[in-house]
């Protein structure tokens, strides 16, 4: 009686088995020469159970597509570097020239960094110091501008500071014009959401408190009109610019916030005094060249 039970058993097992096999068949010839051991295949029972085919094909597709956007940023940027001298331009955005940031300011520091990198963020700087100084465009050999930032340079695009400039170009903080010409943004915007969610959590927590402070009527925009007044007082009183960025900090401002309420005085300064030296001179002179005032730091 207990063989006769068993038997059925046995049937079934062997049944399921011969349809197991043909399916595994089946599926190699549709999927591929792996077997299910091997994880080969997009249409075997086990990927098709676990979704890991679909995810590690998601993350594939996606790194290649980022190689692919910084290989074509490195080409771009080839162009720039031709003749070992980078022609550096401004490149006007009304958007972010009216609500975004300085690129030499605390908040490209503290969350750009993390998305550009240092010496991107670095690069920024520099050449927005160097567009502030030369507001229709500058030219720059390539090996003084390596040399600055502490970076290596040999020519040719595989070195870091074409590296850097590669990945300005590709988060659009610099672009390359026709002519090889480097157009840069003096002022970067806010992270896009998909770019905060790089950023490490106590990060996001501080961008998250830096957007509720900027809301409040008492916040970040309140402290730094204050800290423009005060630079302010301290210019008009005849203190350069260094001397009133050291006075802020020892008054507690923020260091970046010192050197950008310091930055702004002198320049307002220096817009109130031109036209009183101009006309001094000859009516001729007195009338402003388009295109070369200094543009206030924000």
């Amino acid at each position: 009686m207990k063989m006769n039970e068993r038997e059925p058993a046995r049937g079934q097992l062997t049944a399921r088995a011969l349809v197991v096999g043909s399916e595994l068949k089946d599926d190699r010839r549709a999927g591929g020469s792996g077997g299910p051991d091997h994880g080969q295949g997009a249409g075997s029972p086990r990927q098709r159970a676990t979704g890991v085919s679909s995810g590690a094909a998601d993350r594939r597709a996606a790194a290649r597509a980022a190689e692919a956007r910084f290989g074509s940023a490195r080409g771009r940027v080839a162009e720039a570097l031709e003749g070992d001298c980078v022609r550096v331009r401004p490149w006007p955005d009304p958007a972010a020239d009216l609500a975004g940031h300085d690129s030499r300011s605390w908040y490209v520091e503290t969350f750009w960094t993390g998305i550009l990198g240092p010496s991107t963020v670095l690069l920024a700087r520099r050449l927005a110091g160097l567009l502030e100084r030369h507001p229709a465009g500058v030219d720059v050999p390539a090996v003084d501008l390596a040399r600055a930032l502490g970076l290596a340079y040999v020519g040719g695009r595989h070195n870091a500071l074409a590296r850097a400039l590669g990945r300005a170009v590709m988060f659009n903080v610099a672009t390359v014009a026709g002519g090889g010409e480097l157009q840069v943004r003096r002022r970067l915007p806010s992270l896009p959401r998909r770019q905060l969610l790089r950023l490490p959590a106590s990060l996001r927590d501080e961008h998250l408190a830096w957007e509720r402070a900027q809301a409040a009527p008492d916040g970040l925009a309140a402290m730094r009109r204050r800290a423009r007044q005060l630079a302010m007082s301290l210019t008009e009183l005849g203190e350069d610019e260094s001397t009133v960025e050291a006075q802020l900090v020892r008054w507690r401002y923020h260091p970046a916030l010192a050197h950008e309420s310091a930055r702004w005085a002198s320049v307002q300064r220096q817009q109130v005094e031109r036209p009183a030296g101009a006309a001094s001179t000859t009516p001729a002179a007195a009338a402003p060249r388009s295109g070369t005032g200094a543009v206030p730091v924000s």
